[in-house]
């Protein structure tokens, strides 16, 4: 009964938040500086790590890159992209803790994402997910709680595809940050360890194998396919910063 009336309040909550600090998040002069200035020069077409210097995964500048192709260079186009960004996080968390636990609880727990770590006003700036210090940050979470959602699904129906897909989430992340990816790994592995452990059934050992080999799989597709990129792009010194260094 209360499912939809405590969405409604949190999708609320969202917009009226979006409002009141509406253009007053980053500190321009600091780290975020960065986060639109790479991405317009990849927009022009020079290359990560051999033309401009970067010490984190290529994801997010080469993302960001792309809106700035397909819609110009403007810094609102990068807040609309982190409002999409929020609004999945906070949809993930509704929708995973609602499952798990309650709605009351859920709704709770996206309060206090929006007001603490979305939309909170600090003195220096970038240290929100509307504009944080580095996007992989807020990149890397979102595709992470995608992961897990995805591998929960791959425990209740057993088709390999969403192990699949989480796999290629996970190597998504690894594009990111390397902090961010360590403690994906770390949640993914549990995740697929309490999938062989929850289940009675004899073949549930084979089952957790067959999983993690589908998520290995997903994830060595898109490290690999961004490997290639990074190769074609700037050559190897790209792919050992890109794929290694991050």
């Amino acid at each position: 009964m209360l499912r939809q009336p405590l969405a409604a309040a949190v999708l609320l909550l969202l917009v009226v938040l979006a409002c009141l600090s509406w253009r007053r998040w980053p500190n321009l002069l600091f780290d975020y500086g960065r986060e639109l200035y790479v991405p317009w020069r990849l927009s022009a077409g020079q290359v990560l790590y051999t033309e401009v210097s970067y010490f984190n995964g290529p994801l997010s500048p080469y993302y960001h890159a792309l809106l700035f192709k397909a819609f110009g260079v403007s810094w609102t186009v990068v807040i609309v992209s982190s409002l999409a960004v929020v609004a999945a996080i906070t949809g993930g968390l509704y929708a995973g803790l609602g499952r798990r636990l309650d709605p009351l609880t859920a709704a709770a727990a996206c309060v206090t994402f929006l007001s603490g770590f979305a939309f909170n006003l600090v003195r220096d700036g970038n240290y929100t997910f509307l504009c944080p210090y580095s996007h992989e940050m807020t990149h890397g979470v979102l595709l992470s709680l995608a992961m897990l959602v995805l591998l929960h699904r791959g425990s209740e129906d057993r088709r390999q595809g969403w192990s699949l897909a989480a796999g290629a989430c996970f190597g998504l992340v690894w594009l990111t940050k390397a902090e961010i990816a360590l403690a994906a790994g770390c949640a993914a592995s549990a995740s697929l360890w309490l999938l062989g452990s929850s289940r009675d059934s004899p073949g549930a050992g084979s089952a957790r194998g067959k999983a993690a080999a589908s998520f290995a799989g997903g994830a060595a597709l898109v490290i690999a396919g961004a490997g290639a990129l990074l190769w074609l792009a700037g050559g190897r010194p790209a792919v050992v910063q890109g794929l290694g260094g991050s």
